[in-house]
C-alpha cells in the first residue's frame, strides 16, 4: 500500500544521504520514519478533493473567493477569534463585488475577517483535547465553512497532525500539556513550537520549552533531501516591489517532499498540486500581483518601471528555493 512505499523510499533516502542519521534505538528509528510517512501523506491529504467538499482552501481564493481567513465550522468551538459572521454564505452581491474589486491585502475589510499575521487559540473545550482540535480541521467541508488558511499555516498543521498520529491521543494532548496549552497558536510559524528546546545566548535566560518533535540541521547538498522534508521555495526578488500594496500571497510557496519518481523529488504545496523544484518555482513565476490600489497606482506604477529587476522577474525561470526537512533543515538551491 501507499505507506508501506512510502516507508520504503524513506529508509532508501536516508541510506544514501551524506548526512548520518543517529538514532538511539530501534524504536526510534521507526517512530521517525512513521512520522515522515505521516508528514507526506497528510499533506497529500489536505488538497484532496473537489471544489465543493474538501479540507483547505486559500483565503479570498476560488474556490473560498469571498471567505477570510478561517478555522473550519467543525472545529469553530476549539478555537478562538470565531468567524465575525457565523460561516455566513455572503451573498449580499454589493458586498461581493466590493471584495472583487479590492487588493488581496484589503478583501478582509469588507466583513471584517482576520487580517494579515492572523491567528487562533485554543478555546477551553480545546485546551481539554486539543488532539481534536488539531485533527478536526482536517474535515472536509463546504467552501465558506472549510479551514482557509495560506501555506505554512497548513504546513504547521500538517507537521502537528503527524506527531498525532505517530504519538496517540494521550501522548499528544500530554505533551502539549507540558508545552504549555495556552501558549498554542495556529499561526505561520507554529512549526517552531514543535523544534527541539533552546537557551537563550545571553545567561540570564532561561530554556525555552519546546515540544520536540523536529530539529535544526544543515544537509550537505539537496541530494540529501528525505521524504517528509518541508521546502521553502523563494519567489524572485523583485516579488516584495511588485507586490506591494496588493497583498498576494506567492512571495514564497511552502510545500512536502511527497514522494520520488524517476529520481526526480515531487513536492507538493498548498493549492500547487504535486510538483518537480522547477515546476515549483516555475508556478511561483507566474503568480505576478495583477492589481493595485487606484490611491497608489501611480506611485507604484512609476516606480515599478524603473525597477532593474522587474524585466528580470519576467524571464527568469524563477527566484531560489530554500529546503526545511521534517528537522528543519535548510540548503541553498539558488
Amino acid at each position: 500500500d501507499q505507506q508501506r512505499h512510502l516507508a520504503r523510499r524513506v529508509i532508501r533516502d536516508m541510506a544514501q544521504a551524506s548526512n548520518a542519521f543517529y538514532f538511539s534505538d530501534e524504536g526510534e528509528l521507526r517512530t521517525e520514519i512513521q512520522r515522515r510517512v505521516a508528514t507526506a501523506r497528510w499533506m497529500q491529504e489536505s488538497q484532496r478533493g473537489g471544489a465543493a467538499n474538501r479540507a483547505f482552501g486559500y483565503p479570498f481564493r476560488n474556490p473560498s473567493p469571498y471567505w477570510g481567513p478561517r478555522v473550519n465550522y467543525a472545529a469553530r468551538e476549539y478555537w478562538e477569534p470565531a468567524v465575525p459572521d457565523e460561516y455566513s454564505e455572503r451573498r449580499d452581491p454589493v458586498r461581493r463585488d466590493r471584495i472583487e474589486e479590492l487588493s488581496a491585502g484589503r478583501k478582509y475589510t469588507v466583513y471584517g475577517d482576520p487580517a494579515s499575521g492572523y491567528s487562533w487559540s485554543l478555546t477551553e473545550r480545546g485546551r481539554a483535547d486539543p488532539y481534536r482540535a488539531i485533527i478536526t480541521l482536517f474535515e472536509r467541508q463546504p467552501p465558506h465553512r472549510r479551514t482557509l488558511i495560506h501555506c505554512d499555516y497548513l504546513v504547521s498543521l500538517v507537521h502537528f497532525r503527524s506527531l498525532a498520529e505517530t504519538e496517540g491521543r494521550d501522548e499528544f494532548n500530554r505533551r502539549l500539556r507540558s508545552f504549555g496549552l495556552r501558549r498554542i497558536r495556529l499561526r505561520w510559524n507554529a512549526f517552531n513550537d514543535l523544534q527541539m528546546s533552546i537557551r537563550m545566548p545571553i545567561f540570564r535566560f532561561p530554556i525555552l520549552p519546546r515540544i520536540g518533535s523536529l530539529r535544526v540541521v544543515r544537509p550537505s547538498s539537496t541530494d540529501d533531501l528525505v521524504i517528509g522534508d518541508h521546502v521553502y521555495f523563494w519567489n524572485h526578488e523583485a516579488y516584495d516591489l511588485i507586490n506591494r500594496g496588493v497583498g498576494n500571497p506567492w512571495r514564497l510557496e511552502n510545500a512536502v517532499l511527497v514522494d520520488r519518481r524517476r529520481e526526480r523529488d515531487l513536492f507538493q504545496g498548498h493549492g500547487s498540486g504535486q510538483r518537480t523544484t522547477h515546476q515549483m518555482l516555475d508556478k511561483l513565476r507566474e503568480e505576478k500581483p495583477l492589481k493595485v490600489e487606484p490611491i497608489e497606482e501611480k506611485e507604484f506604477v512609476d516606480e515599478l518601471k524603473t525597477h532593474p529587476l522587474y524585466a528580470e522577474l519576467r524571464s527568469v525561470p524563477g527566484g531560489k528555493a530554500t529546503a526545511i526537512a521534517h528537522k528543519e533543515f535548510r540548503v541553498d538551491m539558488s
